[in-house]
């Protein structure tokens, strides 16, 4: 069975009540190796601190960016295409 490489990339905002349920799904996805690329967006609550947490877990957890400004999802996942390289 073939196995895909996948990036997905998230960006985040105030997102703690559905945050590690949402990153421990895509994480359990089958026949697939994942790396998960986050950016945080200034969040009020424990999103950065939550994906910390998962990230000392989980090596396939980058933060690829924090406490920037976006002021929308639509503009930090921008943030995160335009900047993502692929290897």
């Amino acid at each position: 069975m073939k196995v895909y490489k996948v990036a997905v990339l998230m960006p985040v905002y105030n997102g703690e009540k559905f945050l590690k349920k949402q990153i421990i799904s895509i994480l359990n996805q089958k026949n697939v190796e994942i790396t998960i690329f986050v950016s945080v967006d200034q969040s009020t609550d424990n999103s950065l601190e939550i994906i910390e947490s998962l990230k000392k877990k989980h090596k396939s957890i980058n933060i690829f960016s924090k406490n920037f400004k976006f002021g929308s999802p639509t503009k930090n996942f921008f943030h995160l295409l335009y900047n993502f390289k692929i290897k």
